[in-house]
């Protein structure tokens, strides 16, 4: 299964990966803005509705809100909703 990220801006782009920027909270604080590379191996950017998606592969959403945590907590996306 693959997440739906929304995404603020492409920052970069290169032949294997991208670099977008996303809104992310950890806890229940405020959001925050931050630039992410995700692989083009498992991520792949969609326009809805004029507005910049990405799609992740469930397990790298994952390891990045994990590898991303602050404090015990994890970091979280601003999700649009779930792609199958």
């Amino acid at each position: 299964m693959r997440t739906e990220i929304i995404v603020n801006s492409l920052v970069k782009e290169t032949e294997k990966a991208i670099c977008v920027n996303v809104s992310v909270t950890w806890g229940k604080g405020s959001c925050k803005q931050k630039s992410i590379w995700f692989p083009k191996s498992v991520a792949e950017i969609i326009t809805i509705n004029g507005g910049l998606h990405i799609l992740v592969q469930d397990w790298f959403a994952d390891k990045i809100s994990k590898d991303n945590a602050y404090k015990g907590y994890l970091m979280n996306f601003e999700f649009s909703s779930i792609i199958n």
